[in-house]
């Protein structure tokens, strides 16, 4: 029986010496919803605060952003830029008139256009081409010239003193071309000879310059708004 017990006892303290050192399973435990610690929790028969929203009036107030325009002056009429446009040419274009009128009926269109300019004084030299029948043999014969030029209606002075004495003149031209033409038609009307004499004159001028650049296409079309055959003008197209 002793032996029998002490079996029995042997066995009892194995079994519990494995059970002792049985492997144990440690399960993870799930994290639960819960708000962010600043966010208060409210149960359901609590009422929840109106949140306070602040009004404009105590919302800062920040200064706008002046907004830039564009001086309407500071660009030339009839000179829109185009993407056709901005590939052309700008000019600052110079204008130089000898008579008063001409002058003032360029800056009559200018300002029809608003377009701005200065205008500035001075004299310079000036190519002419006069156009004259040359001396007649004594006074009545350049007389008789005379009378037949103005029944044609052709503008004519007789010179009566000086070296030119007995020459009739047909009138000053700033350019040959309207010289050559207008000697054409005094010969074609009265069969009279007339010559060109060209020379250099010191005259008055008057300087007419664009206060802003202008596409070259506008500028052809201003011109062409005007007659300026007759004038007695000078056109400097200046790249800007």
């Amino acid at each position: 029986m002793k032996w029998l017990f002490a079996v029995l006892l042997i066995l009892n303290a194995g079994f519990f010496a494995w059970h002792s050192y049985r492997p144990v399973h440690v399960s993870t435990m799930a994290l639960s919803y819960a708000p962010p610690v600043s966010t208060p929790v409210y149960l359901l028969g609590e009422e929840a605060p109106l949140l306070e929203v602040a009004t404009s009036e105590e919302l800062p107030v920040m200064p706008a952003e002046p907004i830039l325009a564009i001086p309407e002056d500071s660009i030339a009429s009839n000179a829109t830029v185009t993407p056709e446009a901005s590939s052309q040419a700008l000019l600052c274009p110079l204008v130089e008139f000898e008579r008063i009128g001409e002058k003032d009926a360029f800056l009559d269109l200018l300002q029809r256009q608003n377009i701005a300019a200065v205008v500035s004084e001075g004299r310079a030299q000036r190519e002419k081409f006069w156009l004259y029948i040359p001396a007649q043999a004594n006074a009545d014969a350049a007389k008789e010239v005379l009378a037949q030029l103005r029944l044609k209606k052709i503008d004519s002075y007789l010179i009566a003193r000086g070296e030119m004495k007995n020459r009739i003149s047909l009138g000053l031209f700033s350019s040959l071309e309207r010289a050559i033409q207008a000697q054409a038609k005094v010969e074609a009307q009265t069969g009279y000879g007339a010559q060109i004499y060209q020379h250099q004159r010191d005259v008055g001028i008057y300087q007419v310059a664009l206060e802003n650049p202008i596409l070259e296409t506008s500028w052809q079309t201003l011109i062409e708004q005007v007659d300026i055959s007759k004038w007695l003008i000078k056109i400097e197209k200046n790249p800007c």
